[in-house]
């Protein structure tokens, strides 16, 4: 009778769940799926940059079971509607070309501490590290750090594999050139690209780009595949970072 009543409660809190109707579908590239949501009543959820929650397909041609995934929209910009981006790498993921604009998406959330409000209300300079498609909390980042105009020093390092995984470099250069204080950084390791360093992520690349002040100074957020997590983490315990400097989202659901 426990577990009836438990399965009976659980279904009953995913039909409450708020509901969000699919508005737009985007493919910056051929593997990822940006995805517009608007609430199909009320308000949009309140969340915070960089955070995630787990999403229902309930009347796609996809399974209806909850996928986490992280928001790329910030709150600041996008005021009636969450955008997600997807990376097709699994069995759901590589089913997402099956959903389409019109579609229902209850969400659930949001979850997670990328951008804590210490970092919110400081102004000490942000690192944002990713590896490949874990860019995408640090875009949500990026995007509301520049909706508000901020002034503070931005630093953005990604770490992709592949030339074709390369996403937003026109908007990285618009904001490179209308915020002095921001700057990207990206190295590819599967590849070797005309005008980009090739490789990993590391001391010897950090202070290539004269970015070693920022071990002691900024806030680093980190997020990425388990390999690239464990090279991180063991890059800034090496270089003096402390776990208060280092807001790391796992990215290994």
């Amino acid at each position: 009778m426990i577990a009836v009543g438990w399965y009976l409660w659980y279904k009953i809190s995913i039909l409450r769940l708020p509901k969000y109707e699919i508005i737009s579908i985007d493919k910056p590239k051929s593997k990822v799926h940006e995805i517009e949501m608007r609430p199909t009543k009320g308000q949009r959820l309140d969340y915070i940059a960089g955070q995630y929650a787990f999403f229902r397909f309930v009347d796609s041609k996809v399974t209806g079971e909850p996928h986490p995934f992280s928001f790329s929209s910030a709150p600041r910009n996008n005021k009636d509607s969450v955008i997600v981006m997807i990376k097709a790498d699994g069995d759901f993921t590589s089913s997402l070309d099956q959903v389409k604009v019109g579609d229902k998406v209850t969400i659930e959330g949001p979850y997670g501490n990328f951008y804590p409000e210490e970092v919110r209300e400081s102004s000490k300079p942000i690192v944002l590290f990713s590896g490949g498609i874990g860019v995408t909390p640090s875009l949500s980042l990026l995007r509301e750090e520049i909706a508000k105009n901020s002034n503070r020093r931005i630093v953005f390092i990604w770490g992709i594999g592949f030339e074709e995984e390369l996403m937003y470099l026109d908007e990285l250069e618009d904001f490179a050139k209308r915020y002095p204080n921001f700057s990207y950084h990206i190295i590819f390791s599967g590849e070797e690209v005309d005008g980009f360093p090739h490789g990993f992520v590391d001391d010897a690349f950090i202070k290539s780009e004269s970015l070693e002040e920022y071990y002691e100074t900024a806030s680093w957020h980190i997020c990425g595949p388990p390999p690239m997590l464990n090279a991180a983490k063991g890059l800034l315990a090496a270089n003096g970072v402390t776990e208060e400097q280092a807001h790391i989202e796992e990215f290994s659901f």
